[in-house]
């Protein structure tokens, strides 16, 4: 059975999650589905980002990005991962947004809500929490941006990642809470050069 992954609420059946991220969803998408169960392949292409891993050598991967659409019932923006060349459009990571603005200490309360939600279904020997606290953002060269961010690592080697990003006024960025969903392959090649 899936698990919905809301803002408010976790739906979850009465099974541990037990290191299978396909359980998991975001707006209705999980990885391993196909794209194209949700969207045209009109649509996919139109919302294709190209710059958002132009610093990657490999260009293995993309992000499909969808924004304020009526169909989301909680996320400002749902960003998706899917293979350059993958006629299927297959989902390797999926990651849900929403808006914190001007209010940052929200967005924190939430994103420990979240975990410990997550963590009340899942089988402790089957994840690893890594918690890396408030971090300054790499995407702010003045240096007065941060990002908060909780990793749950499964032994697969798959992720789910809930971070805060709080922008510094002077980036034009909106706070906002982050939920990523990521498989083991996706999470390498964004860690590789």
């Amino acid at each position: 059975m899936k698990i919905f992954l809301t803002l408010f609420v976790l739906f979850y059946s009465s099974l541990a999650l037990s290191g299978d991220i396909s359980d998991l969803q975001i707006e209705g998408m999980s990885v391993g589905d196909s794209l194209l169960d949700y969207f045209t392949e009109i649509e996919i292409k139109k919302n294709i980002e190209p710059t958002y891993f132009q610093y990657k050598k490999d260009k293995k991967f993309t992000t499909v990005e969808f924004v304020e659409l009526n169909s989301f019932k909680l996320y400002n923006a749902v960003q998706v991962q899917v293979k350059v060349n993958d006629n299927k459009y297959i989902i390797y990571g999926v990651n849900g947004m929403i808006d914190y603005i001007n209010n940052i200490e929200n967005c924190y309360s939430k994103q420990n809500e979240i975990v410990e939600e997550i963590l009340s279904f899942i089988n402790y020997e089957d994840v690893e929490v890594d918690n890396q606290g408030k971090q300054k953002s790499k995407g702010d060269p003045s240096g007065n941006s941060t990002y908060t961010g909780i990793y749950l690592e499964f032994l697969n080697g798959s992720y789910v990642g809930i971070q805060c990003y709080d922008w510094s006024n002077k980036t034009g960025y909106i706070d906002h809470l982050r939920i990523s969903i990521n498989t083991k392959e996706l999470g390498d090649w964004l860690s590789s050069n």
